[in-house]
């Protein structure tokens, strides 16, 4: 069953601005001012829950804390009085949630009053994190769920056990939680050894994509080499013929002016005759 809002005790609706003051009462911000405005004497006032005398701070009601846990939309319920009330507050040495009630009665029982009473709102996370929402019956509402029927897989209390199930196997949820915490445990294990596999996987396919790509490299680089090699090489044995060639035609040449100038000899003795 879901605990409804808290409200506040002076308006009797649902909180607006909540506003925290030192006894651990929570109330609407202009409900909590009003209120101050007529009640305030000597600058202090009492609490409109518990009576205690609170001090105003310099910036006036505006000052107090805000209870963002009852603005937040997660809830728990008190665990005294049950998903009746809504908790407010946290006995950190019963490890109780108090609605504003029951803390009201928790603070004046001898047994409990030295007690340290937290509001839920200024807890730290990591405590928070470990109040465990309570659920209660369907079937018999102001019984908290406890046990865990294995014949039927579902969630019961004691007098579900005592009525329906007497002749089941049952278990406590924490056992029940705790197994189902192991095998979980045990998954996580399995998928962490499958993720390290795959992962070795992925890195040597990325050595072997490097090595592959190095090779390409290195067979590129070699056979350029070899046309840069091959390129001097011709260009060497072209300026060996170039030279070759200029040399023929050089000789060439000088035969055919030797030719041209007995030519020449042989015409002047020919007219000197």
């Amino acid at each position: 069953m879901a605990a409804r809002r808290q409200e506040c005790s002076i308006c009797m609706d649902i909180f607006k601005n909540p506003k925290l003051i030192p006894c651990h009462h929570s109330f609407c911000y202009k409900c909590l001012d009003d209120y101050v405005k007529v009640n305030l004497s000597n600058g202090r006032f009492n609490c409109p829950m518990c009576r205690k005398s609170v001090e105003l701070p310099l910036g006036g009601v505006a000052s107090f804390q805000e209870n963002f846990y009852i603005d937040s939309s997660e809830t728990f319920p008190c665990d005294i009085c049950g998903p009746k009330g809504v908790a407010c507050s946290r006995c950190l040495d019963c490890e109780d949630n108090l609605c504003q009630a029951c803390c009201y009665v928790h603070e004046k029982l001898k047994t409990t009053r030295t007690h340290k009473v937290s509001d839920l709102g200024t807890l730290e996370p990591e405590m928070k994190g470990k109040i465990r929402q309570r659920i209660f019956c369907d079937q018999h509402v102001e019984e908290e769920i406890k046990l865990v029927c294995k014949d039927c897989k579902a969630l019961i209390c004691v007098l579900c056990k005592a009525i329906k199930h007497e002749i089941h196997a049952t278990e406590t949820v924490s056992d029940a939680a705790s197994e189902v915490k192991k095998n979980i445990q045990i998954k996580m294990n399995q998928c962490s050894d499958k993720v390290r596999r795959i992962t070795d996987s992925e890195r040597e396919a990325d050595a072997l994509e490097k090595k592959i790509i190095d090779a390409e490299s290195k067979e590129i680089k070699a056979l350029e080499d070899q046309r840069l090699q091959l390129i001097k090489v011709i260009d060497q044995e072209v300026a060996q013929m170039k030279d070759k060639i200029q040399n023929i035609y050089k000789e060439l040449r000088q035969q055919n002016q030797a030719l041209k100038m007995g030519m020449k000899e042989t015409e002047k003795v020919f007219y000197r005759n």
